[in-house]
C-alpha cells in the first residue's frame, strides 16, 4: 500500500492484528459515547444507511462491503462529536482493509 509519502507499505500479519484490536477498543468507545449522544435524527440516519445496504442483492452487498463498513463506523464515530475520534477511526480503517486485501485474517479475531 502507499504511505502518505507515496512509498509502498506492507503490513504484517501481526501489524494487522494489532490494528484491529484497536479498531475494535475505539469502535467499543464510539457506541458507548453514541448510547449518550445519538439524537432520534442520528439513529435514523443510522438505521437507514443500515436498511439500504441490506436491501442490495447480496452479489453488491459482497462488492460494497468495505464502503459500507468503513462509512458505518465513520458515522457512529461522527456522533460522538469528536473529530479526533472521526480521524482516528478514518485512518484505521483505511489500513485495516489495505491490509486484509494482502494478508488473511486470523481466525480468532
Amino acid at each position: 500500500m502507499l504511505s502518505e509519502k507515496g512509498f509502498i507499505v506492507s503490513r504484517s500479519r501481526e501489524e494487522l492484528v494489532d490494528l484491529l484490536e484497536l479498531r475494535q477498543v475505539l469502535e467499543d468507545y464510539c457506541y458507548c459515547k453514541c448510547a449518550d449522544k445519538a439524537t432520534k435524527e442520528d439513529i435514523d440516519r443510522l438505521n437507514g444507511y443500515i436498511d439500504s445496504f441490506l436491501a442490495l442483492p447480496q452479489e453488491e452487498q459482497l462488492a460494497n462491503h468495505e464502503k459500507y463498513d468503513i462509512q458505518f463506523h465513520l458515522m457512529t464515530a461522527e456522533m460522538t462529536g469528536s473529530q479526533r475520534l472521526i480521524k482516528y477511526i478514518n485512518e484505521i480503517e483505511k489500513h485495516v482493509y489495505k491490509g486484509i486485501v494482502t494478508n488473511s485474517i486470523p481466525d480468532e479475531l
